[in-house]
């Protein structure tokens, strides 16, 4: 019988599989009935990784609470089928508010629809304050409507407490005699294969519990546990070498040639005010050819761990950006606009 399953540290847009090969996946959302599409949050993640069409979609086709819609979402890394669900829930407000009888109908359709196409629910946990919110019938909603239906759910949550504890006094887990779920939590990379070995390679992941991003993730919450690689040759190969990351080859002979990366940050100077992963920061923009600077009145970037916390005195010519900055630039391997990343300054210095 399919359970609920609570997952921490990965995002919706990358749902891990429950164990069926090319299983189908619906990514469903709460959203306000009547609402405007945001680019932050969970909107947008789902943009950023599947496009435009559930954010037009919501935007262009209004609906009222208790409606669903069902958007199809392309992405190669997964052998079955994606759909974006957008579950008008939400009451618009202030603070938009959980309407539950509009819920109730809107898993009901969900449950329909999931079951029409034997996809597993990939749900996404609403934050805690939000009004009207009783998580735990939520909770027995989707066990009675789904769950209990013969649907696999997983509810991506950020709130430890959803997650199963061991009692203090319970023994050490023993270690399981299959591999189910061997790759449980775990989101991996594919390069360099056939389209028909790609998909063989993601059947066999998902099987397992583990999922497969679109490209490698060097940082952040989506952060790539493992890169799959056709040849140790490949760009790909030495690329994540240089980054220290985790890869399988199937024809390693030899250690990879070495070669240095791309010359990034050359002329940069850098002030760094990123607290615990200051250490982190730094050896990423020493790798890409950057330099450190102690003194923030010489620096050409001033970067900062989080754009609301963390508000810090800046040279009026030096750019002020927050880390995102730093790590969506070497993910695109060019200097990323820095405007994309701001932080509230104080006032600069003189």
């Amino acid at each position: 019988m399919p359970c609920i399953k609570y997952v921490s540290n990965v995002e919706v847009t990358h749902p891990i599989g429950t164990g069926r090969p090319a299983e189908s996946k619906i990514m469903a959302h709460c959203t306000t009935a009547g609402g405007k599409w945001s680019m932050r949050g969970v909107m947008g993640a789902l943009t950023k990784v599947f496009g435009d069409d559930p954010m037009d979609a919501y935007n262009n086709h209004p609906m009222p609470l208790g409606a669903t819609q069902f958007v199809s979402v392309s992405n190669r890394y997964n052998a079955g089928k994606l759909w974006v669900c957008n579950l008008h829930v939400l009451k618009a407000g202030p603070s938009p508010s959980l309407i539950w009888e509009a819920f109730v109908q809107a898993v009901d359709k969900l449950s329909e629809f999931a079951l029409k196409h034997h996809a597993s629910i990939h749900f996404v946990r609403l934050h805690p304050s939000t009004p009207d919110l009783d998580w735990a019938m939520v909770h027995k909603q989707l066990d009675l409507k789904l769950a209990q239906q013969g649907v696999d759910v997983v509810v991506y949550t950020k709130e430890k407490q959803d997650l199963p504890k061991a009692p203090a006094d319970a023994p050490a887990a023993k270690k399981p005699k299959n591999c189910d779920q061997v790759f449980a939590n775990m989101r991996f990379a594919i390069a360099g294969y056939s389209s028909e070995e790609t998909v063989a390679l993601m059947q066999l992941i998902e099987s397992m519990g583990g999922s497969v991003q679109p490209k490698y993730i060097s940082f952040g919450s989506n952060q790539t546990d493992v890169l799959l690689c056709d040849s140790e040759h490949s760009d790909m190969f030495k690329h994540v070498d240089q980054l220290g990351g985790t890869i399988v080859s199937k024809s390693v002979t030899h250690a990879a040639p070495t070669s240095p990366l791309a010359d990034l940050f050359t002329g940069l100077r850098f002030h760094l005010c990123c607290g615990a992963a200051r250490a982190q920061v730094a050896r990423y923009i020493i790798a890409y050819n950057g330099k450190i600077a102690e003194s923030v009145a010489v620096a050409d970037y001033v970067i900062v761990a989080d754009p609301e916390t963390s508000p810090i005195s800046a040279p009026s010519h030096a750019k002020l950006v927050n880390v995102g900055w730093l790590w969506q630039s070497i993910n695109l391997l060019e200097i990323a606009a820095p405007s994309s990343f701001p932080v509230c300054p104080k006032q600069a210095l003189k």
